[in-house]
């Protein structure tokens, strides 16, 4: 069985819960804790297979979202019904900060942040209490305070220190064991999980395969949105 189909995404959840307190950054003191997270990359369709997976669950995800993604438009209205299901579910809504698009001038980097937040912040007209760094290295990983107000994903206090495990499905794949194996080890008892739109699918496909088949469905979206609003459809070439 695939480690990447979405009823094994929700029975990962479940498994979880067996030992585990889902909560927010700011809720993160204390044993036995797991902060279920994801960073938007790629679809927003595919993103919100998952979200309904995590409102059905009742479980306080945390969705972290770019505003200059090259793959899909975070400020469409679109997207906006969706952010206001998922947090209408239960779920949060934060920066997923590209600061390489500021790399220029890391010495401004909490200010490029406060901008690209109360860009976010306007659009959904709520509070961004916390975000993450889009595509971390060495670089950006040693600016771990927490910014303009909102809780770094990769502070000192969530990301890899002697209390907390951190584990990621980037690129499709685990690097070392795998968040079942995790999830079973009763000597890891507080855990940050960044989990990917994309990665998770119905059918058990190749991981290229999961990525050009969400973009797709995004095509397909955005044909059928044209289609909707068209006054005329020209289906021969004149």
């Amino acid at each position: 069985m695939s480690t990447f189909t979405l009823s094994e995404y929700q029975s990962l959840i479940r498994l979880a819960k067996e030992r585990f307190t889902f909560c927010n950054y700011n809720e993160f003191s204390g044993p036995n804790k797991i902060i279920w997270r994801h960073d938007l990359e790629y679809s927003l369709q595919e993103m919100h297979n998952l979200a309904k997976i995590d409102i059905e669950e009742g479980i306080p995800a945390v969705v972290f979202v770019q505003i200059r993604s090259a793959f899909f438009n975070s400020l469409s209205k679109r997207a906006k019904e969706m952010f206001d299901e998922w947090i209408d579910g239960g779920l949060e809504i934060g920066l997923h900060f590209d600061w390489e698009y500021y790399s220029a001038d890391l010495s401004s980097l909490e200010k490029n942040i406060e901008k690209d937040k109360k860009i976010l912040e306007e659009f959904m007209g709520i509070k961004i209490k916390s975000f993450s760094y889009h595509n971390p290295n060495e670089i950006i990983l040693k600016y771990r305070d927490h910014y303009a107000g909102m809780l770094n994903a990769y502070g000192s206090e969530f990301f890899l220190n002697d209390n907390v495990f951190y584990i990621s499905d980037s690129n499709g794949r685990w690097r070392n064991r795998s968040l079942r194996q995790i999830l079973s080890d009763q000597n890891i008892n507080k855990l940050q999980v960044n989990l990917h739109d994309t990665w998770w699918s119905e059918d058990n496909i190749k991981q290229i395969s999961k990525l050009d088949k969400a973009f797709e469905v995004e095509a397909k979206w955005k044909s059928n949105y044209y289609r909707s609003l068209a006054a005329v459809i020209v289906d021969e070439i004149l």
